[in-house]
């Protein structure tokens, strides 16, 4: 019998036919195999870190999945925000910046879902250990400015911030550790303690509240007023001796101008007298020896002394 030869497939041959059927089962339409990949879906997670409701700068904020971690910090605003983050469960950390602590009730870390083309919202809050002290200055009921006060560490010699009161009579030392301090009032010219009360005073903090201290003045009593005339080229008297709390008045008389100049101390800044009953006074609250002179007559030993005891 004569065999009859099975004919081609529309012109191809088995061989190209199996090679085109290959082919066709290692293409794919993107959903596998090998097709384009396409790219994860991203987020945002941002959030704020804050204390008392002001934003606090600073701290280290650490973004989190498994072996995956990215950091950053706080602006000054307290925001903080990472961007292209991959859908998905990370976790949000904080590392506290110094001079604070976490709030009651707050967490760490805490967990946040990120689903693409949205924000996840992380918000930390804060609280202060830093402490602070109120000093207020009075004299009688009034408040004075302008006096000095010194802090200290507690029986420390060394001022480790000084500071002078408010038009309220008030100055405040800021940023302190919870600790004791000694808090000292410099009594300027005119005033002295109030009887019973202390120059120096201990202070505790605790941690995120504010100490306060109070010094009580009183006016310096006037022990009344001695003169000294500027005659000639000479004070007259050119020695004198008061108790503390007296006023010395300078009357020009003759021979100017006269100057009343401190002799190697500031306890007054210098005078010019350069009219006839012209007077310049100063009231001496301390104990000590005060030389002076007329600079345009010191050559001509225009000279005079205070002593006050």
């Amino acid at each position: 019998m004569r065999r009859i030869p099975t004919p081609p497939v529309l012109g191809l041959s088995l061989t190209a036919v199996a090679l085109i059927l290959a082919i066709g089962s290692c293409s794919g339409d993107g959903d596998g195999g090998g097709g384009t990949t396409q790219p994860p879906e991203t987020g945002t997670v941002s959030g704020e870190v804050t204390a008392a409701g002001a934003g606090v700068a600073g701290a280290t904020m650490t973004l989190s999945q498994g072996s995956t971690t990215r950091t950053t910090t706080s602006a000054s605003s307290g925001a903080y925000s990472f961007s292209s983050v991959e859908a998905g469960s990370w976790s949000v950390a904080i590392g506290v910046p110094a001079g604070f602590a976490l709030a009651a009730g707050q967490a760490a870390s805490v967990p946040v879902t990120v689903t693409g083309g949205q924000t996840a919202t992380a918000d930390f809050a804060l609280m202060s250990t830093l402490s602070s002290i109120r000093a207020t200055v009075n004299v009688g009921d009034e408040p004075r400015s302008d006096v000095t006060l010194r802090l200290f560490d507690a029986g420390g010699n060394s001022a480790r911030a000084t500071q002078s009161t408010n038009a309220s009579g008030v100055s405040i030392f800021t940023a302190l550790a919870a600790a004791a301090y000694d808090v000292e009032v410099v009594p300027p010219t005119g005033l002295e303690l109030e009887e019973g009360e202390t120059a120096r005073k201990r202070v505790t903090t605790t941690a995120g509240a504010e100490a306060s201290v109070g010094f009580a003045l009183a006016e310096v009593p006037s022990a009344g007023v001695v003169e000294v005339e500027l005659s000639g080229i000479s004070f007259q008297p050119s020695d004198v001796t008061i108790s503390p709390g007296t006023t010395v008045r300078w009357i020009y008389r003759s021979g100017g101008p006269h100057t009343v100049t401190p002799d190697g101390h500031s306890t007054w800044t210098s005078a010019t007298l350069t009219a006839p009953d012209q007077t310049f006074e100063h009231t001496f609250t301390t104990a000590g020896t005060f030389a002076y002179y007329c600079s345009p007559h010191r050559g001509a030993g225009m000279t005079g002394v205070i002593r006050v005891q």
